[in-house]
């Protein structure tokens, strides 16, 4: 008989089973645009980037990078940020998440690595990641220490000059292409008390002092600025320039 104590969790062999989940593409990315609200953000860009590669799998996803120009996170948060059942704003009913485990949980459903760069004012950017290929049953994967990291240039324009930056890769649960105008669509939808000019106060119609650009840059082309979209109405995305 043993006489120990033993964790109640085996580490590889449930975050194998959690990339089993029903979590879909639109879903997944919806957990990291809530945390950049939650942090208070006035600007997120999404920018997917497609496999050039000639092969079968040519048009799936081959990253898909989130930025915001919200408050940044310190150190210490930045190093638990990944981790499952962590939050800084654990049941707090104010916000939009609550218990800690949406953004790994939906990230790792889809792909197997997540990186995070992260800066507040008057700081500097630092990075983190957790990286699950390769993964076996008996493994205990960890998530990356923190180090200091200037953004990817590539990305350097999705976030303030403070802010966060996610980015997803190994990208190995999604096959075809993402249907980005219908994204912009629902997620103008989802989003519409968020992201609107005005919304209601008390009863009132007020204009939105707190209100949020959200972006998706479409084929490395073109910004299309969500905007509000009633579940019982049909606006098409507005096209900006990618100039910005």
């Amino acid at each position: 008989m043993m006489n120990e104590k033993i964790s109640p969790v085996a580490v590889g062999t449930a975050l194998k089973s959690m990339r089993n989940t029903d979590f879909d593409m639109q879903t997944a990315i919806c957990e990291v645009i809530d945390n950049s609200l939650q942090a208070e953000a006035k600007s997120i860009k999404i920018l997917i980037t497609y496999s050039d590669k000639t092969s079968r799998r040519k048009n799936r996803p081959e990253q898909i990078a989130f930025g915001d120009d919200g408050y940044g996170m310190d150190e210490e948060v930045l190093q638990y940020c990944l981790r499952l059942g962590y939050s800084g704003r654990y049941d707090d009913r104010r916000g939009i998440g609550r218990f800690g485990v949406g953004m790994t949980f939906a990230a790792i459903s889809l792909c197997q690595k997540i990186e995070v760069y992260s800066r507040q004012k008057r700081g500097n950017w630092h990075y983190t990641y957790l990286d699950i290929s390769g993964l076996d049953k008996d493994d205990e994967p960890s998530i990356a220490p923190i180090v200091p990291k200037n953004l990817p240039e590539k990305y350097a324009n999705l976030v303030g000059d403070f802010g966060t930056l996610v980015i997803w890769s190994k990208m190995d649960r999604v096959d075809s292409p993402i249907d980005e105008p219908e994204l912009v669509h629902n997620m103008g939808r989802i989003y519409r008390k968020f992201i609107g000019e005005e919304t209601v106060r008390n009863k009132q119609v007020v204009k939105n002092e707190d209100r949020c650009n959200l972006y998706d840059l479409i084929h490395r082309r073109v910004w299309l600025h969500m905007i509000p979209h009633h579940p019982l109405l049909s606006n098409p995305p507005e096209v900006l320039s990618s100039r910005d």
